[in-house]
């Protein structure tokens, strides 16, 4: 899921209009323990369901994702990414879509 250090470079937007999520996303990028604590399960796993927790409205709340991600016809990430090979970004994206009701 993480490849090395996260860091706020990492963060590559795609074709989705959430560059206010992933600005907020690089900030918190400076602290790489913090978005390590978004994840329940911090290792890719063979069933590709994934628990983030994020703060709404002051309470934690659990976000249920798979790893099931769009991509165009050449095989690549439609939405965002990470420009090393992991996938934080787009799992913390895909849990942000769904808490607004789309993706």
């Amino acid at each position: 899921m993480f490849d090395g250090n996260i860091e706020p470079n990492d963060i590559q937007q795609g074709s989705l209009g959430t560059c206010y999520f992933l600005s907020a996303l690089s900030s918190l990028a400076e602290r790489p323990n913090d978005v390590r604590a978004l994840f329940y399960n911090q290792e890719i796993n063979s069933a590709g369901i994934y628990l983030v927790y994020f703060y709404l409205n002051g309470k934690r709340t659990a976000v249920i994702i798979d790893d099931h991600l769009p991509v165009d016809k050449d095989d690549n990430l439609s939405f965002s990414y990470s420009k090393k090979p992991e996938i934080w970004v787009s799992l913390l994206e895909k849990a942000w879509s769904k808490v607004n009701g789309s993706f």
